[in-house]
C-alpha cells in the first residue's frame, strides 16, 4: 500500500511545475538533513516526523486518490512540530549549523503547513482536484 501510495506520488510529481518539483525537493532534502544533527533531539524528531508524513501521504493517496486531501498528514504532524520548534531557535543569539538548520526547517515546515491547510480548507469546502 505503501509502495504504490508512493509511486501514484511519483507520477503525479512529474507533471507538476519544475518549480513545485524543486519545492518538493527541497522540503524532502532540508527535512532529511536532520541525520546530520543527531546529537540533537531536533535532529532526531524532524527526520522521523517527515519520514510519518511521507508515509501517511503514500497511504491516503494510495486509499483516496491525488487530491486535496494529501495535506492532511502534514497538518497533524507538523503543526505540533513547528510549535515545538519555535522556541528552540536561537538564530540571532547562535550562529551555528545547527540553529541555521533549525530555522530554514521551521521556515520550510511552515510554508508547507499553510499550503496544506489552505489545501484542506478547499478540499472541505468542495473543491476536491
Amino acid at each position: 500500500m505503501i509502495i504504490s501510495g508512493f509511486k501514484k506520488l511519483q507520477e503525479h510529481t512529474q507533471y507538476m511545475l519544475p518549480l513545485t518539483q524543486a519545492w518538493f525537493i527541497w522540503v524532502a532534502t532540508i527535512n532529511l538533513c536532520g541525520v546530520f544533527f543527531l546529537q540533537f533531539r531536533e535532529g532526531q524528531v524532524v527526520p522521523a516526523a517527515f519520514v510519518v508524513v511521507l508515509v501517511s501521504m503514500c497511504i491516503l493517496i494510495e486509499r483516496k486518490g491525488f487530491n486535496k486531501l494529501r495535506g492532511l498528514p502534514s497538518v497533524i504532524v507538523w503543526l505540533p512540530l513547528v510549535v515545538w520548534l519555535f522556541p528552540r531557535i536561537r538564530i540571532l543569539v547562535n550562529l551555528n549549523p545547527f540553529q541555521c538548520w533549525l530555522f530554514l526547517i521551521f521556515l520550510t515546515n511552515s510554508i508547507f503547513l499553510i499550503v496544506s491547510i489552505k489545501e484542506l480548507t478547499d478540499y472541505f469546502n468542495g473543491d476536491r482536484c
